[in-house]
């Protein structure tokens, strides 16, 4: 199934929302962190951002894609924003974890599998 303009603008105002919470969530959290920055926290809201490109393109270019790709390309964005926010947790709070590292790997399998989607179902 074909995205509609319609859907996608709906989902522009719902990704601009998410952006802006991660801003307010990591601009917070580096307040009460007692001066300790971390530079994962502090640009987890570039993938949001580059969803709401990504779907700014999409429809001033009048892109076909499909629902299928569309969402494992969402799935990957979350999940490599959920391993900035949780590792700049980690960092804050000053200790690692090593289970973590399934986030971006899980990600790039994710980004992987959406490019192959788009490409075998166009």
């Amino acid at each position: 199934m074909i995205l509609s303009i319609l859907e996608l603008n709906k989902e522009k105002k719902r990704i601009l929302f998410y952006t802006i919470f991660c801003i307010i969530f990591a601009s917070t959290y580096e307040i009460f962190s007692h001066g300790v920055l971390s530079i994962f926290m502090i640009t987890c809201f570039i993938f949001p951002l580059i969803l709401l490109l990504e779907i700014s393109v999409i429809t001033k270019r009048k892109i076909s894609i499909n629902n299928l790709s569309h969402n494992i390309f969402k799935s990957s964005i979350l999940t490599f924003t959920i391993y900035f926010i949780i590792k700049g947790v980690l960092e804050i709070y000053g200790t690692t974890n090593s289970l973590i590292i399934i986030y971006p790997i899980l990600g790039l399998i994710l980004l992987i599998l959406s490019i192959i989607t788009y490409f075998k179902r166009s």
